[in-house]
C-alpha cells in the first residue's frame, strides 16, 4: 500500500513537469477549428455539436455497432483521408470500439463478416475479470473464437499509482505522463505496431472498456503514422461521444477536445511534434512507416479523375481565349498537368 502511495506522489509531480495548469488552460491550434471564437463554452460546445455530427454523418457507414449487436461505440478507421488528400485508410483492416463481454452470437458472427483476425484488449489484468471478452479466460458462448491478445496501455500498478491524481484533476491527467510516456503505454504501442506491421490480411480490433480513452490515443498515433492530418483524427477521436451519447454521462465535447490537447502538448513539450514521438519514442523507423503506409492506406483516385478533368477544363479555357488571358489560361494549364503527372508518379511508386 505504501509503495503505490509513493508512486502516487511521483505521478502527481508529473503534473508541474509538463505543466498541467498551463496545458489544461490553453487555447489549443485544433481547438480553435471546433470552437472558432472562445465568446462562451456554450457557443464552443454548439460549434463542437454541428462540426462532430457533420463527421458522423460522413463516417455512418463505417459504424459497427448495429452488426456487432452487444457492442457499442464500434467503428472502422478506414475511409479516413490523409493530410495530402493522395491516399485514404483501408476499411476492414483496422477497427477500433468497446469491450465485447455482451457480445452476441449475431454480433460474434458479423465480427467474422468484418474479417477481424486478431483482437487486441487494451484494458488491465481487473478490468478484464470483471467483463472479459468471449474466449479471454472465460468460455466463448457466442462462437467468436477469435484470438485475443491483452496489450494493457495502462497497467494496474499505474493505474492504481495516477488513479489519487486522476481523482483531484479528471480524466485529463491521464492524457498527459501517464498515456503518453508510462512505461506500460509505450511498450503498449510498441506491441500494437508491431502486430499492425505484421497484419497482412484481414482485420486488427482494438478496444478498451467504451472504446475512447486508451482506444482513442492509439488511434492518434496510427492515423498519424498513417500520415492523417490532427483535423481529421480530431474527428474521429469526438465521435465517441457522439456515438456513447452525452446523456449517459459522458463528457462534452469541449472537455475531450481539451484532453486530446493535452495529449498532443506532452509529446510536443518534449519532442516538437508526433512525428518525433513515434520515432524516438515508439521506435518507427522511416521503413516501418513506408511499410504500414503501403499495408493500410489505398489510393484516392476520385483526386486523380478531378485533377484530370481540372486540366481538361484549363486546356479547354486556354483554346478559346485570345490576348492577355489566354496567356494566362496556358500557364494553368500547364500547371494542372504537372500537377496531374505529379500525382500520377505518386500513386504508380506507391
Amino acid at each position: 500500500m505504501r509503495k503505490a502511495t509513493k508512486l502516487s506522489i511521483a505521478a502527481i509531480a508529473g503534473l508541474s513537469f509538463f505543466g498541467f495548469n498551463a496545458i489544461n488552460s490553453q487555447q489549443h491550434s485544433t481547438t480553435q477549428a471546433y470552437a472558432a471564437s472562445s465568446i462562451s463554452s456554450k457557443y464552443n460546445q454548439y460549434l463542437s455539436n454541428v462540426r462532430v455530427a457533420k463527421a458522423a454523418k460522413q463516417r455512418q457507414d463505417f459504424y459497427y455497432s448495429n452488426d456487432l449487436q452487444g457492442s457499442w461505440n464500434t467503428r472502422d478507421i478506414g475511409g479516413v483521408t490523409t493530410a495530402d488528400g493522395n491516399f485514404s485508410v483501408k476499411p476492414k483492416r483496422l477497427i477500433r470500439g468497446s469491450d465485447l463481454a455482451k457480445l452476441t452470437k449475431k454480433g460474434a458472427k458479423a465480427a467474422h463478416q468484418l474479417n477481424i483476425k486478431q483482437i487486441i484488449d487494451l484494458r488491465e489484468s481487473q478490468e478484464i475479470k470483471k467483463a472479459a471478452d468471449p474466449g479471454e479466460g472465460v468460455k466463448d458462448s457466442v462462437g467468436l473464437n477469435i484470438p485475443i491478445k491483452n496489450i494493457p496501455v495502462i497497467s494496474l500498478k499505474e493505474k492504481i499509482a495516477t488513479t489519487p491524481a486522476k481523482n483531484k484533476y479528471g480524466e485529463i491527467y491521464r492524457y498527459g505522463y501517464p498515456l503518453a510516456f508510462s512505461k506500460s503505454a509505450v511498450n503498449s504501442y510498441k506491441d500494437i505496431f508491431k502486430a499492425a506491421m505484421n497484419n497482412k490480411n484481414g482485420a486488427i480490433m482494438y478496444h478498451c472498456i467504451g472504446g475512447r480513452d486508451r482506444t482513442g490515443t492509439v488511434s492518434v498515433l496510427l492515423l498519424s503514422a498513417l500520415g492523417v492530418n490532427k483535423r481529421n483524427i480530431y474527428n474521429d477521436y469526438l465521435l465517441s461521444t457522439y456515438y456513447i451519447g452525452l446523456n449517459k454521462g459522458r463528457q462534452n465535447y469541449v472537455t475531450q477536445i481539451n484532453q486530446l490537447n493535452r495529449f498532443y502538448s506532452t509529446i510536443e513539450a518534449k519532442y516538437g511534434n508526433m512525428d518525433n514521438y513515434l520515432h524516438k519514442v515508439i521506435g518507427l523507423s522511416n521503413k516501418d512507416i513506408k511499410k504500414l503506409r503501403a499495408n493500410y492506406l489505398t489510393p484516392n483516385y476520385s483526386k486523380l479523375n478531378q485533377q484530370k478533368e481540372i486540366v481538361k477544363s484549363n486546356l479547354q479555357k486556354w483554346v478559346s481565349t485570345q490576348g492577355s488571358q489566354r496567356r494566362v489560361n496556358k500557364k494553368a494549364y500547364y500547371q494542372s498537368k504537372a500537377s496531374l503527372q505529379q500525382l500520377e508518379t505518386t500513386f504508380k511508386n506507391f
